[in-house]
């Protein structure tokens, strides 16, 4: 019967980053980033990526986007404190 030994190898870590780099830009920004919490060969690789895409709602949903903001601090514009 043949019996086969479950082994743990990291064979993504072996990767070069020539090829890991494409990989992560299929990836959005932020699970690219979320990469390099993985190990400590990828803590800095997500910053090798050509394009990052930064959604802001998505990082920061509790925040008010700057839209937001100026649309706020346009509409105390041209009123009167008095009204």
């Amino acid at each position: 019967m043949l019996m086969l030994m479950h082994v743990d190898v990291d064979r993504i870590s072996e990767f070069v980053d020539d090829l890991l780099v494409p990989i992560l830009s299929l990836l959005s920004t932020k699970e690219a980033v979320q990469i390099s919490l993985l190990a400590k060969r990828f803590q800095n690789l997500w910053t090798a990526v050509p394009v990052l895409d930064f959604d802001f709602d998505k990082f920061c949903p509790d925040v008010d986007t700057l839209d937001n903001l100026e649309e706020d601090k346009g509409e105390g514009e041209g009123k009167d404190e008095d009204d």
